[in-house]
């Protein structure tokens, strides 16, 4: 891990990686749906979900955050329909790991 970076991450494995139990802790969270130059606003319960023009999206966007070491990682990834529960579960544990940042 580098300090003070910002780091392309390119696979659902990348992530598996850095939360092996699908679950964050302070060190280590993610925001899914950013957008920005990196992806788009798909969020998980649209993957695997025809849209209006028939598209089936199954990439998300990613930002994984991990604030002690000022370091990010980005981009936009691949996943399953068997990945779904473990990005859900994911995402529940960043929003509470995120709401007790800065608390006492």
């Amino acid at each position: 891990m580098e300090y003070y970076a910002v780091q392309k991450i390119k696979s659902i494995d990348e992530l598996k990686r850095l939360f092996p139990q699908g679950i964050a802790d302070p060190m280590n969270v993610v925001l899914f749906s950013t957008s920005g130059i990196h992806g788009s606003y798909t969020t998980i319960e649209e993957l695997f979900k025809p849209g209006e023009d028939g598209f089936v999206p199954d990439k998300i966007t990613v930002l994984v955050i991990h604030p002690r070491t000022v370091s990010m990682r980005y981009g936009e990834i691949k996943v399953a329909k068997e990945d779904l529960e473990y990005l859900e579960i994911l995402r529940a544990s960043s929003w509470n790991e995120l709401q007790d940042i800065g608390r006492p």
